[in-house]
Order: structure tokens, then sequence, then C-alpha cells
């Protein structure tokens, strides 16, 4: 089905126009999500939007022609949808290296009970400051010299 049958298709508002744009263009907007977003559930939460995208805007719009017009709505989605997939996590500062810090508590008082096989954890633990670097890569470990009271 060419890009005007498809056209006319949205114009009198049947589905089958989705699931033909689908058909004809799926793989290409899939492909421009997922190389924007590295992840292929995301992408394919991003095309289905551009999906609905043309859905609202293609009756009033007679886009020449399809292709772009689609990929356009799905890399401007993906575009904004990748600032929430590479936030840092909340309990994060960025070093003035530009590495990411991740503050957490590192047991230091652990006593293994042969008897019930497990762990019990008692007395103090110290705390250490963590740094990844932007793949998430544990690169350095530094004592803080704080130790915080834990009990299990």
């Amino acid at each position: 089905m060419d890009d005007r049958q498809i056209i006319a298709l949205f114009f009198a508002c049947s589905e089958q126009a989705v699931a033909e744009l689908s058909g004809k263009y799926g793989a290409v907007c899939r492909r421009v999500a997922e190389n924007i977003l590295n992840d292929r559930l995301d992408a394919e939460e991003v095309v289905n939007d551009a999906y609905l995208g043309v859905w609202n805007t293609v009756p009033p719009q007679q886009p020449d022609p399809l292709l772009r017009y689609v990929c356009r709505i799905v890399r401007n989605l993906a575009l904004k949808k990748y600032p929430a997939n590479t936030a840092r996590k909340r309990n994060s500062s960025v070093d003035p290296s530009g590495q990411l810090e991740r503050k957490v508590e590192s047991i230091t008082a652990a006593f293994f009970s042969p008897a019930t096989s497990s762990f019990s954890i008692g007395g103090t633990c110290a705390v250490f400051r963590y740094t990844f670097d932007a793949e998430g890569r544990l690169t350095g470990q530094t004592d803080t010299g704080s130790t915080v009271p834990c009990r299990r």
C-alpha cells in the first residue's frame, strides 16, 4: 500500500491505517527510537505513542512524504524520553572530574554463625563513598571516617 492510500485511511478514521503504517514503516521507526534510547521496550512505547500522534494529526495534515513525518514524530518523542532514562539517581552527585558518586553504607561488623548458616549483623557500620564512571562501573572507594550504629 502506498503512502497516499495510508493517508486516505487516516482521513477515513480507519483503524486499518495504523496497521498499514506499522507494517510499512514500523521497523524503521523502531530502529530510530532504539538508536536514541538504547532500550527495546522504551523504543516500542515511543513508536506506539508516535502512531497515536500520527492518528491525532494526519486528518488536518497531509504529510508528504509520510516516512519523514512519522520518523520526525518518533525522533522527537524519543528525545523527550531520553533525559528521563539518563537522569542521575537521587542519592548521587558528580565529583569535579565528572564521575558519579553514590553514598552508601558498608557493613564492617558481620559475624557468620555456622550453626544457623547465616550472618548476624551488629556493632557499627563504616560509611564509604563509592565512585562510578558514566557506564556504572565502580572506579573508587573512599572511607569517609564516619560510623553509624547498625543492628539487625
